[in-house]
């Protein structure tokens, strides 16, 4: 909250984004996929992995087993999948990615990756606001409709979801 004269109290895209990280928090806090962090993961493939590790190149090869496997993107890419067809649609004529092809893997990977943007680089989400906004992130145009608001609408689908589907 901002307590400036005549400024505005509330500044949208730092709110948004803090709103769309607690999102992508949960999202990832109910998969029922565990959790293993690169060192198990290593240890896990000790028949399939020469120790000590040769070079750079060999160790990228298995850091991208281990996110194949084991990393938060695919948490988010199976919730989104969860998503009945219809709302995967709707998301995807509200979302674009310039360059990208539009599947709901490749959607939520990039969702994903805005997340971490700013979690570990503090690069806001500003693709959230009411309207239509036209950007570049990492080199790519972003088309967005999609607001902040929809997000949540889309994150409690996707919950109710998940619960209904543990049911079975």
């Amino acid at each position: 909250m901002v307590n400036v004269p005549d400024s505005d109290k509330v500044i949208d895209y730092l709110t948004n984004t803090y709103k769309y990280v607690a999102i992508f928090s949960l999202i990832e806090s109910s998969s029922r996929e565990q959790f293993v962090d690169f060192y198990q993961f290593l240890t896990r493939l000790k028949s399939r992995v020469e120790f000590p590790i040769a070079d750079r190149a060999t160790l990228d090869e298995h850091y991208e087993k281990y996110k194949q496997e084991f990393g938060s993107i695919r948490r988010c890419v199976s919730f989104f999948k969860a998503l009945s067809l219809q709302r995967q649609r709707e998301l995807l004529s509200r979302f674009e990615v310039k360059g990208s092809e539009p599947t709901i893997e490749n959607l939520a990977k990039y969702l994903y990756e805005m997340r971490s943007k700013f979690v570990h680089e503090a690069a806001l989400v500003l693709h959230m606001s009411d309207g239509m906004s036209i950007g570049m992130q990492g080199g790519k145009i972003i088309v967005c409709s999609f607001s902040i608001n929809d997000a949540m609408q889309f994150f409690e689908e996707g919950l109710v979801e998940h619960f209904r589907a543990s049911e079975t």
